[in-house]
């Protein structure tokens, strides 16, 4: 996930070598500290859905 300008993007990659674009991004302006009170609202996280496995490792938080 890249958070940048309001707009979060995502990527995948079955990999960790190949990286794609997913095709949606986010406008998350309203959820930053200033516009709730003073507290980031705006948290990463992990989803997967659908049948099989899925394996998160190495996730990173960094600034850009």
């Amino acid at each position: 996930m890249v958070f940048q300008n309001d707009l979060v993007k995502a990527y995948y990659s079955k990999d960790g070598t190949e990286w794609r674009k997913i095709n949606v991004m986010a406008e998350v302006s309203g959820f930053q500290h200033n516009a709730i009170g003073g507290f980031s609202a705006l948290r990463p996280g992990l989803f997967a859905a659908g049948k099989g496995e899925v394996i998160f490792h190495k996730f990173d938080l960094e600034p850009l």
